[in-house]
């Protein structure tokens, strides 16, 4: 049986998308950080160094 995709999935993936194409494509630009769905990190807000952050 071949099972779909929930209407909530099926609107994250589009969010991601537009997210994460380029901005020459139409979209926003950003780089995925993957799925932490179930990953042990936690919480969801993961402490960064503020390098990671600043662009020269």
């Amino acid at each position: 049986m071949v099972s779909r995709a929930r209407p909530e999935r099926l609107t994250q993936n589009r969010v991601v998308d537009l997210f994460t194409r380029s901005e020459a494509e139409g979209g926003l630009g950003y780089r995925y950080l993957g799925d932490w769905h179930q990953s042990e990190r936690q919480p969801a807000l993961q402490p960064m160094p503020l390098s990671m952050l600043v662009r020269q």
